[in-house]
């Protein structure tokens, strides 16, 4: 059963409009409302490839640039 665009389109707002009213970050409500759509538009396999996804972006070198920026700082002060 393959579920039209207008109808995915309107369960989206009216779920990020529900998550955002209970006070959930825009970030996360928009993250798991497109989590919800694909698994409604393409099915079960598709959150795997998601997750696999997700992963592969955050397991990158450049994210840990960000923690050495802040804790670069304090340790030169120790050795000082």
């Amino acid at each position: 059963m393959e579920i039209e665009i207008g109808t995915l389109s309107i369960i989206l707002i009216v779920g990020l409009l529900a998550l955002i009213s209970i006070g959930v970050p825009m970030g996360f409500a928009s993250g798991f409302m497109g989590a919800v759509l694909v698994f409604l538009y393409i099915g079960e396999h598709a959150l795997g490839i998601l997750l696999s996804r997700y992963y592969s972006l955050v397991v990158t070198y450049s994210f840990l640039s960000v923690p050495l920026l802040y804790l670069w700082p304090p340790c030169l002060n120790a050795l000082t």
